[in-house]
């Protein structure tokens, strides 16, 4: 029985051989795929939960960007208003004085450069606050993580103290770079000419262009108008987020998002400005030289527009030039319970709003939070 048996296992010897072999690579194979799915399963796992933090954690920063904007901008808007008062002239104008007409010349001219202020000045607020905030939070959620310190109270007040330095001094010198570059533009059209809603919207493509074409353009050297000098700072790691920012300040990306958002304002801003063309708006002649003291009122408020009940092509009513300053003057300069007029809100909530400015913050967020 035994040599019978010897014989069949000699006789089939590979046989067994093989068939084992199989059966223990193939029990080795499921075990080795069961551990790969459980480890893929459990990074998978992480993954989810490390995404869902994540985007938990950038929607309360993404909130709290929001607020902080909106708690500035005010102040920014404040500021533009006092380096760019127009008040003084408005109550020179109300008593009729001999030199009015120069006092129109310079009205005119500081109308524009406010209107032109207020948007730049706001895309660059917004631009910036997204960038140190969603920097500021990437850090963060690494400390998170790893149970470090990169960014302490202090670090962090110093880096935002980058929003005070802009409203007490680089609006300042935003609006000196911008009332040179308006004044070239503006100053050569005269009081009494009639101009197109067409032509009052090519006037400011003309002062964004130029700006565009300049060296010294605003969006082009952000950095001036916002970065407070750090070099001889000590904290090591300040110096480190305020170089990120300024390289992220200076890239051709953010350059060119600037650019745009200054375009969708200045296209919202034509808005307001188109719902007074009207016949009613074009029926007086804007004389600047028999002195009625009425002009200074004026020049602080808006024409009446009680007959826009009947339909009028605007693209075919013409203003004359004088009568455009109190429009645009009154869109920037009478605010609502916010400290902002009208004009200025919509303005600020577009540029909050903005999916491309959202989308370069989610972005800055994620590199810095890896």
């Amino acid at each position: 029985m035994f040599s019978t048996l010897r014989g069949f296992l000699d006789r089939h010897k590979k046989k067994f051989i093989f068939t084992g072999a199989l059966i223990g690579g193939t029990a080795l194979a499921i075990s080795y795929a069961q551990r790969r799915l459980r480890e893929w399963q459990e990074k998978e796992t992480k993954s989810f939960l490390d995404m869902s933090r994540k985007k938990c954690h950038y929607g309360s920063i993404e909130r709290n960007c929001n607020q902080t904007i909106l708690n500035l901008v005010t102040s920014v808007s404040e500021s533009i208003m006092k380096t760019l008062d127009t008040q003084e002239i408005l109550n020179q104008l109300s008593s009729n004085p001999s030199n009015k007409a120069e006092l129109w010349e310079e009205l005119k001219v500081l109308t524009f450069a406010r209107a032109t202020a207020v948007i730049y000045a706001f895309t660059i607020l917004v631009v910036t606050s997204r960038i140190q905030l969603s920097i500021m939070g990437g850090y963060g959620y690494k400390d998170t993580m790893e149970d470090s310190d990169l960014l302490n109270n202090d670090l962090r007040l110093k880096y935002m103290s980058m929003c005070n330095y802009f409203i007490a001094e680089g609006i300042e010198k935003l609006c000196k770079q911008i009332y040179s570059t308006v004044k070239t533009i503006i100053s050569p059209i005269r009081l009494k000419q009639k101009l197109t809603l067409k032509d009052t919207e090519q006037l400011f493509w003309s002062i964004q262009a130029s700006h565009c074409t300049d060296n010294d353009d605003p969006l082009k050297h952000m950095v001036s108008y916002v970065v407070i000098d750090y070099k001889n700072d000590k904290d090591r790691m300040l110096k480190v987020i305020v170089n990120e920012t300024m390289d992220l300040l200076e890239s051709d990306e953010v350059t060119t998002l600037c650019i745009s958002s200054v375009s969708r304002s200045f296209s919202l801003f034509f808005d307001n400005i188109a719902e007074y063309f009207t016949p009613l708006s074009s029926s007086t002649n804007g004389k600047i030289t028999n002195g009625d003291a009425n002009d200074a009122e004026a020049a602080n408020g808006f024409t009446d527009k009680s007959h826009l009940n009947s339909f009028v092509n605007i693209n075919n009513v013409e203003l004359p030039f004088i009568k455009l300053i109190p429009i645009i003057n009154g869109l920037m300069s009478q605010p609502t319970e916010n400290g902002l007029s009208g004009a200025q809100l919509s303005i600020i909530e577009q540029l909050i709003l903005n999916d491309k400015l959202k989308v370069l913050g989610a972005n800055i967020y994620e590199v810095f939070s890896n």
